[in-house]
């Protein structure tokens, strides 16, 4: 039921899709998702979970191959 309301394999879809356009680098959030799904986690986290993963992305203004602890924590923030 809940599925059926909050449609969540539509949700990540979209996600993917949004995701094709942000790149950083190399790095492709969509390999993530996809490896969250691998682990055993539902529909609705995975979804959860790359919606947070796409904000951060945007506010990301460095190259994520050489971050530094200071450049995470300034995001996280």
């Amino acid at each position: 039921m809940l599925s059926e309301i909050y449609d969540y394999e539509e949700r990540l879809q979209r996600y993917k899709r949004i995701n094709k356009g942000l790149r950083n680098e190399g790095f492709s959030a969509p390999v993530p998702i996809d490896h969250m799904a691998t682990l055993g986690l539902s529909v609705a986290r995975v979804s959860k979970y790359a919606s947070h993963l796409l904000v951060l992305l945007r506010v990301i203004d460095f190259d994520l191959k050489e971050a530094t602890r200071s450049d995470v924590e300034r995001v996280i923030a």
